[in-house]
């Protein structure tokens, strides 16, 4: 009964109350003024001051029986439950700093969490105060301690819903419901099980479901309308649904309502929760919700009014006054009101840390960091008046971040240092000193911090604090990556895979959901693992991390497409097809799925069924640029690139010309001129490709790939004669131009070793004895660092081949032929094919010649140069019309601009008493080179003199 406990709290006061007053009573007057009084100010103050009471008398620095006696756990543990229940049961918005309330109950709970590490219910307000926080990953991993100890305890699951929720993975939130239900089905008739399923419902759009389960939730005992005191309602009034769960269930009905277009039903809820509340901190929430809809019907106006509404008593005053800001920055654009609403705040109360980090906060969202620095600076001033060196350094790590949107870095690495200082135990904070440091490519540093991470986490078996050494062990192995030390990189990741094997152990046959998660993280590491082998050329070993990376996470989008690639690089199509069908079924990264179906289906030789998925990515979306691209390789891949008598357009000019017409502003897409220009350097139009890629160049997305392409124009080795220079050396502009366009990319993410070759090939390109030697010793430091480079070796062949050492540049162009095709590589590789072909035609090897043009048309069938080897070896063999034939493809897919090859393909057709077609491509060639030596009179003329009588 309220009453008789309000009327006892009243004499015990008398008697024990004012200065040196216990404890307890001030609980009991914060129970009171909590269900009775239902004045949420009285009872916050009174919890407060219950805190400071209770835990001055406890000796803190020593844990003995006596003090685990003065301390009482399970007070300490109601206390905080209360606290939390006034923080509410939502997580702070994003830019909007928590409840007060929180950090206050994490303070209460951390003498118990020292003293008693065991308490099942202190590890789950913990991972609470972290979720009010919206600290999710936080949160998680301190639940994973908590399910790992008691996997059956149906709160536990629950909270872990509520996470998943807030973190939009609403499958894994259903899984966490269903866990609590099997493991208490008294979960049924909990109004938070309703409210979790409606949110789940919500977040994904089905409003109908929501409503029907909201409705549901409606009919629970003390949810509409709360049982009266007294009698058996004084029980329920006790063990019945919090007062947070109801008005939230009322705060969604009217939400769903209003979604389903039932504005007089949301209304009527608005108004029945208004009264039902009335009185209590959830009212205030109430108001919001109807600002809220009001805004939701264009009535701005009504919805400011309503927010003014809340006065300064109300606990959600603070709130009120971020979403009436917010309402002025969104609908009214009015910059300079919003920051006034958090400027007012401060003005109220300057003694207040949060209103002073909220104002930087929403500089921070004007984009002004140089102002939000100067705020939290203010705010820490008052922390350090306030607290002296014990202060959170939460703040510290906020101006940190500040500093770092201002770019000021220096100031960002001071401000982050002095709060693993002040905090050491705070994981968060090293790791973004360590990220930050990383960033700006101090790795030394960034290892330094990952390893006090480590020693700080020490031996700790937890599974949190196993969480938390992967967490570290992965950023240490980011940073090794960024500093290009593949073997501590590849140790570090090894360390790692090793931690998550024992976290899955631990999680094996307890929280499905949280298991899951870790199970990804595990994938995620295995595919990092077979990455690293795979670009060492260690395919075996990469196919098995990637097959262990799917056995974790069966829908690892990274792990299939790589896997799906690595298939086709070996020829293995169906197993490739089979991963790419895999994602098209989960509905994962469709559009890349879908691209190395078409990519299968070209190698397969199913060009029209290839051609089709493109025609339906297209022209659903002409501007898909990425999709173009990969269009145009495909196409010369398959041979099917130019305008033919079967392919009168060509599929790839079909496809720019409607990306063309799609837009008015195509002409300025970087895309577009990406697209077309190195469509033009596959038709062998030098010139276009070039001006094409120059207008992409500058742009943010393509523009680094456009470069790559034009210095590869640039430094074609098809371009270098037999002999070297040795005389004056003289730099073409090519070499010039070249050099110019790479020193653009040294800022760019473009890898190092990309840029170390451009470099040697300069060299190369001058064709000078002194550059020639220098190119070989550049592409040797290359090989030192990465063994297997195919462009490193094709340069260094065509260096040695150069300086007349044939049998060195044979050997390692036979080393390339032996190694499996790789589709990065793949230009190289078709490079390295054909000079060694050259080599063995010129010694007479025709039938390993052959071998190496073949390969490089299975790989590319718009091969010029190989077409026009087996065309040598025809000619040699003095088959003039198998001979023919085959000119006639290098012919076409050198887009009839190569005049070496049209006089080949007339000389043949002459041999093959084609006179007509011969007669044909001699006009060709010489509209091209009209003094092309010998052309005349040794075929046009003949066959002329051949079509007489």
């Amino acid at each position: 009964d309220l009453e008789e406990a309000a009327q006892q709290f009243e004499f015990l006061n008398e008697i024990h109350g004012g200065v040196g007053a216990p404890s307890d009573l001030y609980y009991i007057g914060a129970l009171v003024a909590s269900r009775k009084e239902r004045d949420p100010n009285a009872a916050v103050r009174q919890l407060q001051e219950t805190a400071r009471v209770h835990l001055e008398a406890v000796p803190l620095d020593i844990i003995s029986t006596e003090s685990l006696i003065k301390l009482n756990p399970d007070f300490v543990t109601n206390l905080a439950k209360e606290m939390l229940e006034c923080a509410g049961s939502e997580p702070a918005p994003t830019g909007e700093p928590a409840s007060p309330l929180v950090g206050k109950a994490l303070d209460v709970l951390r003498p118990v969490m020292r003293a008693c590490p065991g308490i099942l219910d202190v590890k789950l307000m913990v991972a609470q105060t972290r979720y009010l926080s919206a600290d999710f990953d936080g949160a998680q991993s301190a639940l994973a301690d908590a399910i790992a100890m008691d996997p059956s305890h149906a709160s536990s699951h629950m909270l872990m819903a509520k996470i998943f929720l807030e973190m939009q993975r609403y499958r894994e939130a259903n899984s966490s419901l269903e866990q609590a239900l099997s493991h208490s089905f008294e979960v049924r008739e909990s109004p938070l099980y309703f409210l979790l399923r409606a949110q789940c419902h919500e977040k994904q759009g089905e409003w109908k479901q929501a409503l029907s389960v909201l409705q549901s939730a409606m009919k629970l005992p003390g949810v509409a309308k709360i049982a009266e005191p007294g009698g058996r309602g004084a029980v329920q009034a006790v063990k019945g649904p919090s007062q947070d769960e109801r008005a939230q269930i009322f705060i969604h009905l009217a939400t769903v309502h209003t979604e389903m277009g039932q504005t007089p039903e949301a209304a009527k809820i608005i108004q029945d929760a208004k009264g039902e509340f009335y009185g209590t901190p959830a009212h205030a929430q109430i108001i919001i919700v109807d600002a809220d809809l009001a805004l939701r019907r264009g009535d701005v106006q009504a919805a400011l009014m309503l927010l003014k509404g809340i006065g300064p008593d109300s606990p959600h005053y603070i709130k009120a006054k971020v979403a009436s800001a917010n309402i002025h920055l969104t609908h009214r654009h009015d910059k300079k009101v919003y920051i006034r609403y958090f400027e007012e705040l401060v003005e109220r109360n300057k003694e207040s840390i949060t209103t002073y980090c909220m104002l930087a906060e929403a500089h921070m969202r004007l984009q002004e960091p140089d102002k939000a620095v100067l705020a939290y600076q203010e705010a820490r001033k008052l922390e350090e008046r306030q607290s002296g060196d014990r202060g959170d350094s939460d703040l510290a790590g906020k101006i940190g971040q500040a500093f770092i949107s201002s770019h000021d870095f220096q100031g960002a690495i001071q401000y982050l240092e002095e709060a693993v200082r002040k905090q050491p135990k705070k994981l968060g904070l090293r790791l973004t000193l360590a990220n930050l440091f990383t960033n700006l490519s101090r790795s030394e540093d960034a290892i330094g911090v990952c390893d006090s991470a480590e020693e700080m986490l020490g031996s700790a078996d937890t599974v949190e604090s196993l969480m938390n050494r992967t967490r570290v062990l992965q950023l240490k192995a980011k940073v090794y990556k960024r500093a290009d030390n593949g073997e501590m990189y590849a140790k570090t990741l090894v360390e790692a895979n090793a931690m998550q094997s024992r976290i899955l152990g631990r999680l094996r046959g307890e929280a499905a959901e949280l298991g899951r998660e870790q199970r990804r993280v595990a994938a995620d590491i295995c595919a990092e693992l077979a990455k690293y082998h795979e670009q060492g050329k260690r395919y075996n070993e990469a196919l098995g991390f990637y097959g262990e990376a799917l056995k974790h996470d069966e829908k690892h989008a990274d792990s299939m497409i790589s896997l799906a690639k690595l298939h086709m690089d070996r020829e293995e199509l169906a197993e490739a097809r089979k991963q790419c069908m895999a994602l098209l079924k989960h509905d994962l990264q469709t559009e890349t799925a879908t691209m190395m179906l078409a990519d299968i289906m070209f190698r397969s030789n199913e060009f029209d069924e290839a051609i089709r998925y493109f025609a339906q990515m297209l022209e659903l979306k002409p501007n898909n640029y990425k999709a173009l691209e990969q269009l145009i390789l495909l196409v010369r891949r398959a041979g099917r690139l130019h305008e033919s008598a079967a392919n009168k357009q060509g599929d790839a000019l079909r496809f720019l010309r409607l990306a063309e017409r799609s837009s008015a502003r195509a002409a300025l897409d970087g895309g577009y001129h990406y697209c077309k220009g190195i469509y033009a350097r596959y038709t062998r139009n030098f010139p276009e490709a070039l001006q094409e890629l120059n207008e992409a160049r500058k742009d943010g997305e393509w523009g680094c790939k456009a470069i790559c392409h034009m210095i590869e124009i640039y430094l074609d080795p098809d371009q270098l004669g037999e002999e070297l220079n040795t005389g004056a050396m003289i730099e073409t502009d090519k070499v010039k131009t070249a050099r110019e366009l790479r020193k653009e990319l040294a800022s760019s993410s473009i890898a190092p070793m990309k840029l170390r070759l451009y470099e040697a090939y300069e060299l190369l390109m001058i064709q000078h004895s002194k550059t020639a030697e220098q190119a070989v010793g550049k592409f040797t430091e290359i090989l030192n660092d990465e063994k297997d480079s195919v462009a490193a070796l094709l340069g260094l062949s065509f260096a040695l081949r150069l300086l007349k050492q044939d049998a060195k540049a044979r050997n390692h162009l036979k080393r390339i032929s032996k190694m499996q095709y790789n589709s990065e590589e793949a230009e190289e590789m078709e490079l390295s094919y054909l000079l060694l072909a050259e080599g063995y035609i010129q010694s007479n090897k025709n039938d390993l010649a052959q071998e190496l043009c073949r390969k490089c048309l299975t790989h590319n069938k718009s091969c010029a140069k190989a077409w026009e080897y087996q065309g040598l070896i025809y000619e040699k063999e003095a088959s003039y019309a198998d001979a023919a034939q085959v000119y006639e493809m290098a012919w076409q897919f050198d887009n009839q601009r190569n005049p070496a090859v049209g006089y080949k393909l007339a000389f043949n057709l002459l041999k093959a008493k084609r006179y007509v077609d011969a007669i044909n491509i001699c006009h060709l060639v010489l509209a091209i080179q009209p003094s092309y030596p010998k052309l005349q009179t040794e075929i046009l003329l003949k066959a002329r003199s051949s079509l007489r009588p």
